[in-house]
């Protein structure tokens, strides 16, 4: 049985208000959690906050479907094309080493999409689509009311990058979710009986190999307005989002709705790239918005090459509509 995609979403959103939900598990730990407590989410689904597996969570489910074959093929190049051809977003390789207040290793595959899964000590490869690409997994969460441990990834290819989340129960690696920026939106599959994962608290310092990655920027999805001084996301077109002196590129590529069944009052998860020009530098990164709240939340966030986390728990004022 599929696990509650909602046990993902909730700890982020009582975070971000301040509170503590008794449903919730708890803040995640890891290398990026330094962000914030739902921002190191990240990733996970739990970790990544709503945006990991559950977060995607309804979409997940869904989306994993269709969006599933077309996504990984036509879908990717077709969102590349149409996100504009003028932007290219281009990364050097990594090399080097990353501190993670975990160690996990994960072997087995999935039903459908998702292959070989061979990470050792937080850092290995992910076949997804027939494709095997290197990988690092940098987020945990507990979750005890259902008994899983979580994870959030990240995996690199030459022309484009996948989130993923794992489900561990036990020793057992239980179900994956994942999205990408070919156009695969948020998807879920159970794993092949077999699977498994060997946690421990113990911190790691993994060496961190990913390659250079060069694609189109994906294509911005359309139904949201985002006006804030710090942050603008215009529907269907390229968005803005200035840390500092630095302001940068933002391409939302998927979107989660957690507006009704994920918590109360509830929320929707924007999924974006951010993208500086000028540093050569990308980042993975979800954006909360609360409903009846002017605020959005940034968490979750990792950067190629460097790994760095550039927005931590950040909190912006801003409106945002659904169109």
């Amino acid at each position: 049985m599929r696990p509650p995609r909602v046990a993902w979403l909730l700890p982020l959103f009582a975070l971000a208000c301040g509170g503590a939900d008794p449903e919730a598990p708890p803040a995640l730990t890891s290398q990026a959690g330094a962000a914030g407590a739902p921002q190191a989410g990240a990733a996970g689904a739990p970790l990544a906050g709503a945006a990991g597996a559950p977060r995607a969570g309804a979409a997940g489910t869904a989306q994993a479907g269709a969006a599933g074959a077309a996504e990984a093929g036509a879908a990717g190049m077709a969102q590349a094309g149409a996100a504009g051809a003028s932007t290219w977003l281009s990364v050097a390789p990594t090399d080097q080493t990353l501190p993670i207040a975990f160690t996990i290793s994960i072997a087995g595959e999935g039903t459908s999409r998702i292959g070989d899964v061979a990470l050792d000590a937080n850092v290995g490869a992910v076949t997804v689509g027939g494709v095997s690409y290197q990988a690092l997994a940098y987020e945990h969460q507990a979750w005890p009311e259902f008994g899983y441990e979580l994870f959030q990834a990240l995996a690199v290819g030459p022309d484009r990058l996948f989130s993923l989340w794992f489900y561990c129960k036990g020793d057992a690696l239980d179900w994956v979710y994942f999205e990408g920026t070919d156009g695969t939106t948020m998807t879920d599959e159970p794993a092949q009986k077999g699977g498994s994962c060997a946690f421990s608290a113990t911190p790691s310092s993994p060496h961190v190999k990913l390659p250079a990655s060069s694609f189109a920027a994906p294509a911005p999805i359309t139904g949201f307005e985002v006006k804030g001084a710090q942050l603008e996301l215009p529907s269907g077109q390229k968005g803005t989002l200035s840390l500092g002196p630095v302001s940068h590129e933002v391409y939302v590529f998927d979107s989660v709705d957690c507006s009704t069944d994920c918590g109360s009052p509830g929320w929707w998860e924007l999924h974006a790239l951010l993208w500086d020009p000028k540093a050569a530098r990308l980042c993975f990164t979800i954006f909360y918005l609360p409903v009846g709240q002017s605020q959005v939340w940034a968490r979750y966030s990792i950067a190629l090459p460097d790994l760095t986390d550039p927005i931590g728990d950040l909190t912006l004022t801003a409106t945002w509509t659904k169109l």
